[in-house]
């Protein structure tokens, strides 16, 4: 198993960080009257992210690990979860590749979702 790189921050910082579930559900319209709303998953997937502060080095760890290892974010790798306290199986949220937000000299931010998917 692929694991997220030692050398990257476990944790997102605290003021950025947020936890949502996938909706497990769908609404439809009929023809005629109100929507009407049906399960579609048995569970509904937990997503977790925030914004992740990495010098420039930290930055090009990341992005080795995201073109590379994950194959451009597409591939499932373990990493920490503050909130279940253990190393989760998760793939990034979306496979559009984030932004790298430049905040002082040798400083970048980065925007990451997770979803838990083991």
């Amino acid at each position: 198993m692929v694991f997220w790189p030692a050398s990257l921050p476990k944790c997102s910082i605290p003021q950025g960080r947020s936890t949502t579930y996938a909706r497990s559900a769908r609404e439809f319209t009929p023809d005629d009257g109100r929507p009407l709303r049906r399960v579609t998953r048995s569970t509904a997937d937990k997503i977790f992210g925030g914004t992740f502060t990495m010098t420039t080095a930290q930055l090009a760890d990341f992005w080795t690990f995201w073109n590379e290892t994950t194959n451009h974010g597409v591939s499932s790798f373990n990493m920490w979860d503050p909130d279940a306290g253990a190393n989760v199986t998760v793939i990034f949220d979306s496979v559009d590749p984030p932004i790298a937000e430049t905040v002082m000299r040798g400083r970048h931010n980065v925007n990451l979702s997770f979803r838990v998917v083991g």
